[in-house]
């Protein structure tokens, strides 16, 4: 189904997108606790904007990401996993 005046919105139309984590990748980099320190927390936070893009450049890293999301969070979860090194 295709609305007037709208951009399609089935995923195959769209180019993925993604920004630099804290390793300095664009990609998923897996769990890396040091060893011997015990549980980490992993945290995975999705968010439903009211816009289709934040206009942020490929080199954006994830603060300047959150701000330019914050006015326009519609709803936002997380999911918490935790994992340990041994």
């Amino acid at each position: 189904m295709t609305v007037t005046g709208r951009r399609s919105r089935r995923p195959q139309d769209r180019e993925p997108r993604s920004w630099v984590n804290d390793f300095g990748n664009s990609h998923y980099d897996g769990l890396k606790p040091p060893e011997g320190h015990g549980l980490h927390y992993y945290r995975f936070r999705l968010s439903a904007l009211d816009v289709e893009t934040l206009h942020c450049g490929k080199k954006a890293r994830i603060a300047d990401l959150l701000d330019k999301a914050r006015p326009h969070v519609i709803v936002t979860t997380e999911l918490v996993g935790a994992y340990e090194s041994r």
